[in-house]
């Protein structure tokens, strides 16, 4: 192949030209390198300012359970500064920044947790899912939910408030994840109030706590399994004390007894009361005999108990009859002189409370209910003692205003079954603001006053005193089978409660004129009520 000089000499030209193309492209390469070799100490250093901006905007953790702030709380708030803008920096820087927001309690606690170890041998993910272990929620799942159905509106927050705490608890609820059966056991547990209960219920919890997923059924199994063992546990400890019955077997015994005597081995088990011998009833000859002591038919005369009651009781040598010795008291109590009472308008209407720092609630009866207007009676589940520790039956509750010394409140009183129990306790004595006053400002005073007898009247007494001891001697004389001591105490509050015994009771007929002449003393109570 012949190449002509010409054509020699363009393909040198078109040679040179690529060369030359190829070291501007060299030279513009090693410029740009240059250029970026310039630039990026600046472009370190605004990353690194950006950075420690990001870091100076994350605050110290420090942790409290009771207010509810816990590590996961805390690095939710920060957990996009920590993976979006710094995302740059590798883990263990991000490792130790994440150390160095901690306060100095927490950080010695996730330092002593993960001994021998040191932080720098966990990555980011694991130090996190450690410091949520450490500085997590406290409480339980089940107290949480627990806590979330009791949720109540404080009265100073605001409605926006009182909605977010309602959304914040009902997360921690975990409703989303919540199966049916799960609630019914959260039911199940929270209606176990009686302190019998008190073992089981705590069984129960740990078993749903390690067991989430169990069912109704398997929480009743558990509780009869539970009731099962503590009765066989008793059984064990007690077995030597039961009281082992091989047989048991019904007797007639009537059948049987009717049946011996018919065959001629049975005894009667008493004697017969018509004639005293060893037989029947049915079989006594002395059935239609008409007894010659008191006339009538159908028993012996040595059974006759007319004769038993007309015959003289007879004295041994060794005891003789003695007088009788009556001894006539008058008791009166004295409590209502120390009892304090306070004038209240319940409802619109007046009533009259005993004030009772000792009581915990105010309560009234069904007559002063009667009296304020019978307001409705709401139900309730507020029990109470009294002082003996025997349970106070408390039909319901009922609201309504209290005006007390020109003071006025509303709220809840309670209404017993037990009668004249009116009761003004603490909860209104605070409510009122009356706690701090004193008694006799707020209370009327009852007192009992007894006037004084006159001398005449004292000596009145004493003569008709030993004109009982006269008329009580007397029949006593005459009769030595009365009673050997009789002792009487009156009180004013049931005069006639004796009366049948006494008209049968000679002894005691003198004693209740001597009672009935004493209750007409100059001796008088008054009842007074002095307002303060």
């Amino acid at each position: 192949m012949n190449i002509t000089f010409e054509q020699l000499e363009a393909y040198m030209e078109r040679q040179e030209k690529r060369f030359e193309q190829s070291q501007i492209r060299i030279i513009e390469t090693l410029m740009q390198k240059m250029l970026l070799n310039q630039q990026s100490p600046t472009s370190s250093e605004r990353q690194a300012s950006l950075n420690e901006s990001v870091i100076s905007a994350i605050h110290e953790f420090h942790f409290d359970g009771v207010a509810g702030v816990t590590f996961d709380s805390w690095f939710k708030k920060y957990e996009d500064l920590f993976r979006i803008d710094l995302c740059r920096m590798d883990d263990a820087s991000k490792v130790r920044i994440l150390l160095r927001k901690l306060g100095t309690i927490e950080h010695e606690r996730y330092s002593n947790f993960i001994l021998p170890k040191n932080p720098r041998d966990f990555s980011f993910d694991e130090t996190v899912q450690t410091l949520s272990q450490i500085f997590g929620e406290q409480s339980s799942l089940f107290n949480i939910r627990y806590q979330c159905l009791k949720i109540m509106k404080n009265p100073g927050d605001d409605w926006v408030k009182h909605a977010g705490i309602v959304n914040r608890e009902c997360e921690r609820f975990k409703l989303s994840s919540m199966t049916e059966d799960q609630f019914k056991c959260l039911i199940f547990v929270c209606s176990l109030h009686s302190p019998e209960d008190a073992d089981i219920r705590t069984r129960i919890l740990s078993k749903l706590e390690h067991c989430p997923s169990m069912t109704l059924q398997e929480v009743t199994t558990e509780c009869q399994r539970l009731v099962n063992l503590k009765h066989d546990t008793s059984l064990i400890e007690n077995g030597s004390r039961f009281l082992h019955v091989n047989a048991l077997e019904r007797t007639d015994l009537q059948g049987s007894r009717a049946q011996n005597y018919r065959n001629g081995s049975g005894k009667p088990p008493s004697p017969c009361w018509l004639c005293g011998d060893w037989h029947f009833k049915r079989f006594c000859p002395f059935k239609n005999h008409r007894c010659t002591t008191c006339l009538r038919k159908g028993h012996k005369e040595s059974r006759c108990r007319t004769r038993k009651r007309r015959q003289p009781k007879v004295y041994s040598r060794r005891f003789k009859p003695r007088s009788a010795k009556v001894t006539v008291a008058i008791n009166r109590t004295a409590s209502h002189s120390r009892r304090k009472y306070v004038s209240v308008k319940i409802n619109g209407y007046g009533a009259r409370l005993q004030l009772d720092t000792a009581s915990d609630i105010t309560l009234i009866s069904r007559r002063t209910w009667d009296e304020i207007g019978r307001p409705r009676i709401y139900p309730t589940q507020q029990t109470a003692r009294s002082a003996s520790g025997g349970m106070l039956n408390i039909a319901g509750e009922i609201y309504c205003p209290v005006t007390v010394k020109g003071v006025t409140q509303e709220g809840v009183i309670f209404v017993t079954e037990r009668p004249s129990l009116d009761l003004l306790g603490l909860d209104w004595l605070e409510k009122l603001k009356l706690i701090d006053r004193p008694i006799s400002m707020i209370c009327n005073v009852s007192t009992m006053r007894i006037e004084e007898k006159s001398v005449g009247e004292k000596q009145a007494a004493l003569e008709t005193y030993a004109q009982i001891i006269s008329e009580v001697e007397q029949p006593l004389d005459d009769k030595p089978a009365a009673a050997s001591e009789v002792s009487t105490k009156s009180h004013s509050t049931h005069p006639n409660k004796r009366a049948q015994s006494i008209a049968a009771n000679p002894v005691q007929k003198v004693i209740s004129r001597t009672v009935s002449r004493l209750s007409v003393s100059p001796m008088k109570l008054h009842h007074s009520a002095q307002r303060c």
